[in-house]
């Protein structure tokens, strides 16, 4: 339904002669699309709606009192749809199958699920709602049954209860003015300030555990206690947490690149959290594996509608900086159970994008290739080029350059055909990548120029920073090492400035070379030293590399100057921290050797 259409139900209840009238009219919207109309009525009522906008010709303007009513009316029969709803929820979990009612629910609280639409999971008071429901009718049922939804009763108690802790929690870390909102170099996040004001210990130590990234500790210490009830109440508290989270983002303390950016980040936070949940209960044994999987598929779809889900290259880090493309990839079994959905296509995308970042560009390239033919079965033609973009990567990995640069000459074709601009500047800047692999290095400085210039223009950062990056390695391939350094160096700051720490990890290891180059050592174990602590955090293989080069440079300054620099350079790194951070380094460097 459109506004126009919804202005002439509000012009058509204001001359109907009775509240019976009204309803039936109310009816129409409340069955196709009742939070849209619901939206349009209240600023009509309000009188937030332009004047202009609210006149409708040859009609006199509804009074306040007429337009109060309407609202009244709205309200009613919202109510009664609700309580129908929940009504019928919790009828359907009486006559489940005993030992499927955790998973009937979790299916409920899906914000995609069409039957449940107004439970409305974000407000817990609808949890509430929901529970008064169930009580009533699990008064009669037989004592088995009765004691599991007693127990699911008292799961969602507690999880409500933590639901109200959490929020206020983040809240009060989110408008902390001596922090930063969100920190990407925090080892730990801010799930441990958010747990210390939970009262539950529970909780507050599993909040602490995905902090830590010690979540396998703590399932295996606590798996005897974790039943239905405790896990339920997990589900509650970080999905609540989720959803308060992006509505910060999205909606309130930011807009705009810099809100889509953390509100990207969220998604994959959470993505994170559940998929390794999952993963972990498997290992473990445990019947919650497949509602902890059925959940991070829930908040993957619900990603995938986004207009910022990343096409070109996801950002696989948490809101702490912690790797996730390893549990991302934990949802490509659960993920053939899904029905084929328009989003599809860029769900396996993403995960291509996922293997590819670990270093698996085989198996990335059979996820392209599924991308991609969904995405021509859908008819999405900017997801097909970033698809062809995407295995064109991947290629070049795999030491196919040739094959890339066919895909991608196609990916700049898609994309300037649609006029998908920021996908024409994620191309531009690949096939100068590409197009260096080949050696073709006029060639991929000016695709790579280009590219970067449309970035710019356009503001996506992304590709600004791999447009830098590719300049910086082709100026290093063809021994204009300090050009090099200068673009590098201003793909680091860029980097830094945005969190893009996937490319800024790449970007510390060519710093090195090229600095290395410049025969500045010093200069050259800093940057090595900073590319082998973040691409090893990253889980990025190319960490080895990293280690390769520290090696070298350790062979020519000798053991004892190799030595002194490091700790130089790491009591330059390290706030206190100097010792653990050396020694951290020379583990990696041992790790390496082996």
């Amino acid at each position: 339904m459109t506004r126009s259409d919804y202005k002439a139900l509000v012009y058509e209840c204001a001359a109907a002669m009775s509240p019976e009238a009204i309803e039936r009219i109310l009816s129409e919207p409340l069955a196709q699309d009742a939070a849209g109309f619901e939206d349009y009525l209240g600023q009509f009522v309000r009188g937030e709606i332009d004047p202009t906008e609210r006149t409708l010709a040859k009609k006199k303007l509804p009074r306040q009192t007429t337009l109060d009513k309407i609202w009244q009316t709205w309200e009613k029969l919202r109510h009664s749809q609700r309580d129908n709803v929940l009504d019928l929820l919790a009828t359907q979990l009486v006559r489940a199958p005993l030992g499927t009612e955790l998973a009937k629910l979790v299916a409920a609280l899906d914000p995609l699920e069409k039957v449940y639409t107004n439970f409305d999971f974000s407000k817990p008071q609808r949890v509430v709602e929901f529970l008064q429901f169930l009580r009533e009718r699990n008064i009669d049922t037989e004592p088995a049954k009765f004691q599991r939804l007693d127990s699911l009763i008292n799961g969602c108690r507690l999880g409500v209860q933590g639901c109200a802790e959490v929020n206020q929690a983040i809240l009060d870390w989110a408008y902390e003015p001596q922090q930063p909102r969100i920190s990407f170099g925090q080892s730990e996040g801010p799930w441990l300030a958010w747990g210390r004001k939970l009262s539950h210990p529970p909780l507050k130590a599993f909040l602490g555990a995905v902090g830590q990234g010690s979540l396998r500790e703590f399932l295996g210490a606590n798996l005897k206690l974790l039943d239905e009830p405790l896990w339920l109440e997990f589900a509650l508290v970080l999905r609540y947490a989720e959803f308060t989270l992006l509505d910060l983002f999205e909606q309130r303390i930011m807009s705009g690149r810099e809100g889509d950016r953390l509100a990207n980040a969220t998604y994959m936070t959470f993505l994170g959290v559940w998929a390794e949940l999952g993963f972990e209960l498997a290992n473990l044994e445990s019947p919650l594996m497949e509602v902890s999987y059925q959940v991070g598929l829930q908040v993957l779809k619900e990603f995938a509608q986004r207009p910022y889900f990343p096409l070109y290259g996801p950002l696989l880090v948490s809101l702490s900086g912690a790797a996730l493309g390893e549990a991302v990839v934990h949802l490509r079994e659960p993920l053939h159970e899904v029905e084929d959905i328009p989003e599809m296509a860029k769900i396996y995308n993403l995960l291509g994008c996922a293997l590819r970042y670990q270093g698996r560009p085989q198996e990335a390239a059979q996820f392209f290739e599924i991308a991609t033919a969904l995405a021509q079965r859908h008819a999405q033609t900017q997801t097909e080029a970033a698809c062809y973009v995407n295995s064109g990567w991947a290629l070049v990995e795999r030491g196919s350059p040739r094959e890339a640069l066919v895909l991608q000459e196609k990916a700049l074709v898609l994309t300037r055909t649609v006029g998908h601009r920021v996908g024409e500047s994620h191309t531009l800047v690949a096939l100068g990548h590409t197009l260096a692999a080949l050696y073709r290095h006029p060639e991929a400085i000016d695709y790579l120029n280009r590219g970067l210039g449309l970035a710019r223009d356009l503001g996506e950062t992304p590709a600004e920073s791999l447009g830098l990056l590719g300049l910086g390695l082709v100026y290093e391939a063809t021994e204009r090492h300090s050009e090099a350094v200068t673009m590098l160096m201003e793909a680091r700051d860029l980097c830094v400035r945005t969190q893009d720490l996937a490319v800024l990890g790449q970007v510390f290891l060519a710093l090195a070379e090229a600095q290395k180059s410049l025969q500045k050592t010093k200069l050259a174990v800093q940057e090595g030293v900073q590319a082998l602590l973040l691409l090893h955090r990253l889980q990025s293989p190319r960490w080895r590399q990293a280690g390769g080069l520290l090696v070298v440079l350790r062979g020519q300054l000798g053991e004892e100057a190799f030595a002194e620099t490091l700790k130089s350079v790491t009591d330059g790194m390290s706030q206190g921290g100097f010792q653990r951070l050396y020694e951290h380094v020379l583990g990696l460097l041992t790790e390496f050797n082996r």
